[in-house]
């Protein structure tokens, strides 16, 4: 096994960005839940923890690193003076449609993400190293509040400001990242925000340390204002050579005698993860090539049993399967230099479910590039009846 020792903090990190495969940036949006307004009143915004969102994405941290592929295409958009990226589709009877937009620097750095038909945009800039230094979601019709994140590489403390509609921005979360040890800990504050209906989280303690060998474990705990543990989850990641093998979550409960295992507060959970090892689910295996580049992810769903009452104060539970799949397999094909040249999705089905045959149909998107490197167009068949072309359209510097 490579890592014999303790990890080091790069290698931490690293591990961490390769098992998020993308910024787990908290967009408020995911966070945020609109209430219908009442009559002759306006909306209210309030604030709640998804239980699809892991509890350690809650923490807002400009991402300091990037992927192969954005580090890839980086540099290709430099070498090529590129300026603007678009990206359009054709659609029979309606002419073009921009799918993708966005605005680069002179380094290749993107400094504007536009989402399609009027999503939030986002805003990025970089200092004269090309780290990312601030990172802003902007307001929408549809959404009326914007994120702002400032990174501050002396002190290692993430900012986030919100700003609600028409009103002043306003600093909702700080979040610091300091070594304690082998462990790196991040501790983030959530400050109330008027308008805003929080949760019950008023600080975050996020701790990851090595268990051993080549295995990660990152640990998150919310308390109220009181200091008192209302939330906590613990995934472990597992890598070999840098490169993230397996992640997933660790589940703990207290078995009971011919029953299942009742859920337990946070508290309890805490107190258990104290005391047992817990049940390593695997969420993410990866696979890569003698070269190091990925060349399937397979996400696999656990046929997971949600515990809730038969009727309204009836004492007996029932059971709920999540999902008739098993897994999600995504494949890449790769050009020497590492870019992609097709990836193809599959859903595989539990032993014993049934899903419109459509579903389990492979999805591909295949790319083409010129000889300068840049991507001329990409087609998938995400589309029933039709294949999707894309062209990509370039202005330079």
């Amino acid at each position: 096994m490579l890592f014999a020792g303790n990890f080091t903090l790069p290698v931490m990190k690293n591990l961490l960005t390769a098992f998020l495969f993308s910024p787990l940036l908290l967009s408020v949006r995911a966070a945020v839940a609109q209430a219908p307004a009442a009559r002759g009143g306006s909306a209210r915004l309030t604030i709640s923890n998804p239980v699809s969102i892991p509890l350690f994405a809650s923490i807002n941290k400009v991402p300091q690193l990037v992927s192969a592929e954005d580090s890839l295409d980086r540099r290709i958009f430099a070498r090529n003076r590129v300026r603007t990226v678009t990206v359009v589709r054709q659609i029979d009877g309606f002419g073009p449609d921009t799918s993708e937009h966005f605005e680069l620097d002179r380094r290749g750095n993107k400094i504007r993400i536009d989402q399609a038909h009027g999503g939030q945009s986002r805003l990025q800039r970089f200092d004269k190293h090309s780290r990312q230094v601030e990172l802003v979601l902007t307001a929408v019709p549809s959404f009326p509040v914007s994120t702002r994140i400032v990174y501050d590489a002396q002190t290692k403390v993430n900012t986030s400001y919100l700003t609600v509609q028409n009103s002043a921005p306003v600093l909702w979360q700080q979040a610091q990242e300091y070594r304690r040890g082998d462990t790196t800990v991040t501790e983030a504050i959530f400050n109330p925000i008027p308008g805003l209906k929080a949760n019950e989280t008023h600080r975050l303690l996020s701790l990851m340390y090595p268990t051993g060998g080549d295995t990660l474990r990152l640990e998150s705990i919310g308390y109220n204002q009181s200091d008192e543990p209302v939330d906590f989850s613990a995934i472990y990641i597992i890598s070999r050579h840098g490169k993230t093998i397996e992640n997933g979550h660790i589940n703990y409960s207290q078995p009971q005698a011919g029953a299942l295992a009742k859920p337990v507060v946070p508290a309890a959970v805490l107190r258990l993860s104290r005391q047992q090892r817990g049940r390593c689910i695997p969420d993410t295996r990866n696979e890569y090539d003698q070269r190091g580049q990925l060349i399937q992810s397979i996400s696999l769903f656990e046929p997971r049993r949600a515990e809730r009452q038969a009727q309204p104060g009836a004492g007996s539970l029932m059971t709920v399967s999540d999902s008739p799949f098993s897994s999600f397999t995504t494949r890449y094909t790769r050009l020497p230099d590492g870019r992609v040249k097709r990836q193809e999705q599959l859903l595989q089905v539990q032993p014993g479910k049934t899903v419109d045959e459509r579903l389990l149909r492979p999805i591909y998107t295949e790319y083409e590039y010129g000889a300068n490197g840049l991507l001329l167009r990409k087609t998938d068949n995400r589309s029933y009846n039709q294949l999707n072309v894309y062209e990509v359209k370039y202005t330079y510097y």
